[in-house]
């Protein structure tokens, strides 16, 4: 895997695209639907396409692995997961009825999801009543996996399987970019090196100090903070008008300034007075690093 680290300040999508020569023969593989739109619409800017493979993690991981049948989703996975306990796993549980199934299935599923994209669990770090629940789980786990096989149907828990990747529908891609991806479970490990297999190019570009980055394990290490001395005005207002004449007045004599609004609206009291850029909160390099931020905790 190359990894290439990108300044905070430069636009990230920018320096991907500059180290690209027919998007139609890679995957932009981002940590979010948004990620993924402005990606899209970059790309469309850029290169004047919107056929390129654009997904998130989970989207791709949903394409790779092989599957013979539905895979089975949302209330339907409820029901035959209620459906496949044994009264004796019911009563052991304390569910009367599918009502009480909604968070024991709910805790399972989380479970068993964690453990195949890390594939593995210490149990020697378990207590003897932890190894006790486990191995009561993996029977209901047993039992759910005949009553799905009985069904003609799949779970992405079963399906998920290192065994079962698939990269049939990929043999024209010629590389694979991931961008800020933070950290990636032995699963996705997994799938870089089967694609790796088959000479296909793996990249990853990071927004952030090389420093903070674990090459060897591929997961973020620290945080570096940027050293850079930002102006920054904070205004409330009670209408538009007072916002406008206040952000002339903070503005007069400045060449440049960013103007953030935490309204995701497409408001236009600046139109036709400030020449500056005006940007949402939601849009900001420091909102995506807390959402990052967010979802590795």
């Amino acid at each position: 895997m190359l990894c290439r680290f990108v300044g905070y300040g430069q636009p990230i999508f920018d320096q991907i695209f500059g180290h690209v020569q027919n998007p139609n023969e890679c995957i932009f593989v981002l940590d979010s639907l948004e990620d993924v739109t402005s990606c899209r619409n970059k790309l469309f800017e850029t290169f004047g396409i919107n056929r390129a493979i654009v997904t998130t993690k989970d989207q791709l991981k949903s394409e790779i692995f092989f599957k013979e049948k539905p895979i089975i989703e949302g209330d339907f996975r409820l029901v035959s997961f209620f459906k496949s306990l044994t009264n004796e796993n019911k009563s052991r549980f304390g569910i009367k009825n599918i009502f009480d199934c909604i968070e024991f299935g709910k805790l399972f599923f989380n479970l068993y999801e964690e453990l195949i994209e890390e594939r593995k669990i210490k149990e020697d770090n378990l207590y003897e009543w932890q190894k006790e629940i486990f191995k009561q789980l993996e029977n209901v786990k047993n039992d759910y996996k005949e009553y799905v096989i009985q069904n003609n149907l799949e779970d992405r828990i079963f399906v998920y399987n290192p065994a079962r990747v698939d990269l049939t529908k990929f043999k024209q891609v010629k590389k694979v970019i991931f961008v800020n991806t933070l950290y990636f479970s032995r699963l996705e490990k997994h799938i870089i090196d089967s694609f790796s297999s088959i000479d296909t190019d793996i990249e990853l570009f990071l927004q952030m100090d090389p420093e903070d980055f674990d090459l060897k394990n591929l997961r973020m290490k620290k945080v570096t903070i940027p050293n850079t001395k930002i102006d920054v005005k904070i205004r409330e207002c009670s209408d538009n008008c007072v916002q406008s004449l206040s952000l002339l007045k903070d503005m007069k004599g400045l060449d440049k300034a960013t103007i953030i609004d935490s309204r995701n609206d497409q408001n236009s009291y600046l139109s036709g007075t400030v020449s500056n850029k005006k940007d949402f909160f939601s849009n900001t390099m420091f909102f995506s690093f807390l959402s990052d931020l967010y979802n590795l905790v």
